[in-house]
């Protein structure tokens, strides 16, 4: 069994809210508010009261262009996809937006949402380009025990995780896909460095 845990206030959040209370009128969409005291980075919703997708909002959507008009699903390995789930509003400080619909705000429907920011030194929510190649650097600021990451632009690709825990030094990494329900695999990803770590897969 694997846990992995975040601290709340420290770069995570979670809040529950009640679908269908429209802020926007004809538009359906609804403001949640929040407590993270800063802009989420990554949101992940799911409605709790039967069965549904996991939307997933991230700020390298398109490139880091407008993404809150975009979205993928943690339960699935398809790539973003352009949409209204997150009411194409920009999440604040305070608050982020919900668009009608099933998957995050269907009327009486009850959501959990978990919100995600970086803090200096510890967390890191952001995106790369890849270049095809072994030895692509990607600097966090620190070294991580734990990384998540998902081809954003494409479909077929799982999300997955390494944590220095089962097994991260660059050979033989043990990794699990959110997205899935089988057993944890082993793959060569590249090592934690002291700054981020090296992507050696092409």
């Amino acid at each position: 069994w694997q846990a992995w845990m975040w601290k709340r206030g420290a770069g995570f959040d979670v809040v529950t809210y009640k679908g269908g209370q429209n802020t926007y009128g004809s538009l359906a969409a609804s403001d949640i508010s929040h407590n993270l005291g800063k802009i989420p980075e990554m949101i992940w919703v799911k409605r709790r009261n039967t069965t549904e997708n996991w939307p997933v909002y991230h700020k390298g959507y398109n490139n880091g262009s407008s993404p809150e008009n975009y979205y993928a699903f943690l339960n699935l390995n398809s790539g973003n996809t352009y949409g209204f789930v997150w009411g194409q509003i920009a999440p604040t400080s305070t608050k982020f937006t919900v668009a009608d619909g099933a998957w995050v705000n269907g009327s009486g429907s009850d959501y959990i949402a978990m919100l995600f920011a970086s803090v200096a030194g510890i967390s890191k929510v952001d995106y790369y380009t890849g270049t095809g190649s072994s030895g692509n650097t990607i600097t966090l600021g620190f070294q991580p025990r734990w990384i998540m990451v998902k081809n954003a632009d494409r479909t077929g690709v799982n999300w997955i995780t390494y944590d220095t825990l089962r097994g991260w030094t660059g050979t033989d990494d043990k990794f699990i896909n959110l997205n899935q329900t089988y057993g944890q695999g082993t793959t060569t990803i590249g090592p934690p460095t002291s700054t981020g770590f090296t992507v050696n897969a092409t």
